[in-house]
């Protein structure tokens, strides 16, 4: 007997830890699938509402949420999140915000695992974990930055401690714990999503069926715990209950969501449930009626096998009491009194769904084995082909908006508005617009200001702000309740006439007009601006954007042509180009412009009368000169072909003046030249003839805003060598040597002037010669040098023309100007343990001819 029961423990703890071992492998498995490919792409319009609504105060987050149609919960989480990781779009921004619903995704595979451990079997319980760690639905939501998994893992929290409560065997207290769970958890999740109102009502429903199939002495006092509890839950949602009810008896947004009109397209939003719950929406549409039959054979399977067990008949009623009583209301809502229905929102409810399907599965194998393995397996090749369709397949891929906000920020110039169609998308802008310096190349272009309604604009006599002009539209001839008349809101309505005498304003005020078009054909399903834009202005470019939206940059060119307001004009005489090509005038945004801006140079052109003397295409080029003659700055542009040119013609270039750059005086010059060939036109009139024009001088100001600096060559003490390079590879003795160093001092109480000494070092070792001079040099010494803030500082290093050839290495030593002392070198990464300083540190290698 002693053996005996000495093998049956030895049993029990093999199979225990095999279920540890699987419980284990299955977490990690939904982990890593939940975190593959996060934030590789761009976020979606409903993503970006969270990240600008995250990033409100919280007052300005609940009355902006207030005249929405999602309670704030969420977004309360998410700027908190956001306050900890400081997420931007040049660290992390996509990869960051998800992170909180791959985290409740997570969790929810957890719960799938206790629920079905303590309804069901252990076995059973890590079944269903493998099914949820797998399943392309949750993994969907589980990588999106909106409130789903968030909502979905609340209303398992509450089902949880429903059953917890119910089944306490240890006293008031624990009953007590349990209720309170289910308080937090239920008001938390009312406040997340409205949806949640469904899995409410019908825990509610559970609790009462619990209540009647049992005879307990201690009835009346469940009861009365139970409806003191779900009072608790609603006084918590007390303040918000007006908000909502207002939001649903009067929804501020136009309507999206369409009734439906007959039996088939009722059954069809069947079959796209069951497709979605089982395989993920990325199945194709024509195979999503396949899964309408498993889905229906799992319910009946483990109904028919569990009806039979008495014990296990009411884990099989709650679990598919909770899944398909909110989704039946949520039908039948949407077919007798108004369209509620989404596949999205169906997820709140799914997760237990999966705990069923492990049951069916596992009645199978009581009879064949064989059968639920080969299930089993059917069910991660789908899943696994509907994850690789949601990860690589074109027509599931989020709106690039992060590229199509990039293209127009770098292409905006003086005189452009933005117009942002459907106007609700502008939270595309306020997310992705550049706002963060990245390297040491980098440039901003200015802030994006105030964004008004269109029917709103009107030009001012007072000098226009920096930045651009943004006009969002509203819903053309839309209802008048939209956003509750309320100014502030993101939905409004506005008459045709209106919108008609609103873009004849704006496009008499500007050159250019940028359309950001998304969703348009919502808010304006008659194509009043679209045929607007198409009939008053010329299309000069248009880029379809990848994505699923079928987003669109649009850029017109009005028949106005107004110099853009607040320019500085600069004395230039008119100037004739070969061809007979005059620049009449040019003007600047500012002569004085901070490194880490764009400068803006408006030039004002009359073509010759006969333009078979000029090039097909012309092309203009910018350029910032250094006194020494190093060009600091280029921005070469191509207008339109010069037959399409206007008598006059005028536009803008724009010239990104690098964040490195050091404060100083520098000459703006600017070259014309054939786009085909590279060859300038020669500046006629000019003694000897020459290529260039100048432009005048622009002084550039210290930076106001420190770069993001990921990578660095050397520290020397507390100034950082981010870039050392020797620019030529190959001289002679009559050509100097360039060098660019860059450096960044760091945040540090010490000031101090160092001087650069670089050595031209033969291969055998001898020093050929040898250059010194402070860093940034006397105009802007080092000990200048605020912190954080990069330099570039070049260096001409002329040759001995005694050098022989051959090749040579050119090095770099750091010396305090005062006393000459050696700071040493730390070279990339100086922050680990192995890193040893040197005395000098390699520039590069030069061969001399």
């Amino acid at each position: 007997m002693a053996a005996i029961s000495a093998e049956a423990r030895s049993q029990v703890w093999h199979n225990q830890s095999r279920l540890r071992l699987l419980t284990l492998a299955g977490l990690l498995l939904g982990f890593a699938l939940r975190l593959y490919r996060l934030g590789s792409e761009s976020l979606w319009y409903d993503e970006t509402v969270s990240v600008a609504l995250a990033q409100k105060s919280i007052p300005a987050l609940i009355r902006h949420t207030a005249g929405d149609i999602h309670p704030p919960g969420y977004y309360i989480l998410l700027h908190f999140w956001q306050m900890l990781t400081h997420p931007t779009p040049a660290f992390g921004l996509e990869f960051l915000y998800a992170w909180p619903s791959l985290c409740c995704g997570l969790l929810i595979v957890a719960l799938v695992l206790a629920l079905g451990r303590k309804l069901y079997t252990p076995h059973l319980g890590v079944v269903a974990l493998w099914l949820a760690a797998i399943n392309p639905y949750h993994i969907w939501y589980s990588q999106e930055v909106r409130m789903y998994t968030l909502g979905a893992l609340l209303g398992l929290l509450c089902l949880w401690s429903l059953l917890q409560w119910w089944r306490a065997t240890a006293g008031i207290a624990q009953r007590v714990g349990w209720l309170f769970v289910y308080v937090i958890a239920g008001a938390t999740g009312l406040y997340t999503l409205y949806y949640f109102l469904f899995a409410f009502a019908t825990l509610n429903g559970i609790a009462l069926v619990l209540w009647l199939g049992q005879r307990r002495p201690d009835r009346l006092r469940l009861l009365l715990q139970w409806l003191t509890t779900q009072l608790a839950v609603l006084l918590l949602w007390l303040p918000w209950l007006s908000v909502f009810w207002r939001q649903a008896t009067e929804p501020p947004v136009p309507p999206w969501r369409m009734p439906w009109e007959s039996s088939a397209q009722f059954i069809a939003t069947l079959a796209e449930s069951a497709s979605a719950l089982m395989n993920g929406q990325s199945t194709p549409a024509p195979l999503a009626w396949y899964w309408l039959l498993p889905f229906l054979a799992i319910l009946t399977i483990a109904y028919f096998h569990y009806t039979n067990q008495n014990s296990q008949l009411p884990a099989y009623g709650i679990v598919a009491t909770y899944v398909l009583v909110p989704m039946g209301a949520l039908y039948a809502i949407t077919w007798w009194i108004t369209p509620l229905y989404h596949v999205r929102y169906l997820f709140t409810y799914a997760p237990p769904l999966l705990i069923l399907l492990a049951a069916a599965i596992f009645a199978i194998g009581k009879h064949q084995r064989s059968v639920a393995g080969a299930i089993m397996l059917a069910l991660l090749v789908l899943n696994g082909w509907s994850l690789y369709r949601f990860w690589f397949t074109p027509v599931f891929q989020t709106d690039d908006q992060r590229a199509a906000v990039a293209q127009v920020a770098q292409a905006w110039r003086p005189g452009d508005a933005i117009l942002v169609n459907a106007g609700w998308v502008y939270t595309a802008l306020t997310t992705y617009w550049p706002t963060d310096l990245v390297g040491v190349d980098a440039a901003l272009p200015p802030p994006l200001p105030h964004i008004d309604r269109l029917i709103d604009y009107r030009p001012s006599s007072a000098p226009a702000p920096p930045g651009p002009i943004v006009v969002r539209t509203g819903s053309v001839d839309g209802a008048p309740s939209l956003g509750w008349g309320d100014p502030s809101s993101d939905f409004f309505a506005m008459s045709a006439l209106a919108t008609d005498k609103a873009l004849l304003t704006l496009s008499r005020q500007v050159e250019r007009i940028w359309h950001y078009r998304l969703y348009d054909t919502v808010s304006d399903p008659t194509g009043l601006i679209r045929t607007w834009l198409a009939e008053h202005a010329d299309l000069r470019a248009e880029t379809p954007i990848p994505g699923r939206d079928y987003l669109r940059v649009q850029l017109y060119q009005t028949h106005q042509a107004p110099t853009p307001s607040g320019l500085v004009r600069l004395d230039l005489p008119p100037t004739r180009f070969a061809g007979d090509l005059q620049l009449q005038q040019a003007a600047l945004t500012a002569q004085t412009v901070a490194a880490g801006e764009y400068l803006y140079a408006n030039l004002v052109w009359q073509p010759p009368t006969d333009r078979t003397q000029l090039p097909a295409v012309v092309s203009f080029s910018l350029r910032l000169y250094a006194p020494t003659g190093h060009l600091l700055a280029q921005a070469d542009e191509t207008p339109l072909p010069v037959q399409a040119w206007p008598a006059t013609y005028a536009f803008t270039l724009a010239l990104p003046i690098s964040i490195a750059t050091p404060p100083a005086a520098y000459n703006l010059v600017l070259i014309v030249y054939d786009q085909q060939t590279g060859q300038p036109l020669a500046v006629l009139a000019s003694e000897p003839q020459q290529a260039t024009v100048q432009l005048g001088q622009v002084q550039v100001a210290p930076a106001t805003q420190a770069p993001i600096i990921r990578e660095a060559q050397a520290s020397f003490a507390y100034i950082d060598l981010i870039r050392a390079r020797l620019t030529t590879v190959s001289s002679h003795t009559e050509q100097p040597l360039q060098v660019e160093l860059i450096w960044r001092p760091r945040e540090n109480s010490y000031r101090d002037t160092y001087t650069a000494q670089l050595a031209l070092v033969n291969e055998a070792g001898q020093v050929v010669g040898q250059w010194g001079e402070v860093l940034g040099g006397w105009a802007y010494p080092s000990g200048n040098w605020p912190p954080l803030i990069p330099v570039r500082d070049w260096r001409l290093l002329p040759l001995d023309p005694a050098t022989a050839p051959g090749r040579y290495t050119l090095t770099l030593r750091v010396l305090r100007n005062s006393d000459n002392q050696l700071i040493p070198a730390r070279q990339a990464p100086w922050t680990a343990w192995w890193t040893t300083e040197t005395d000098s540190m390699v520039v590069g290698t030069v061969q001399i001819d």
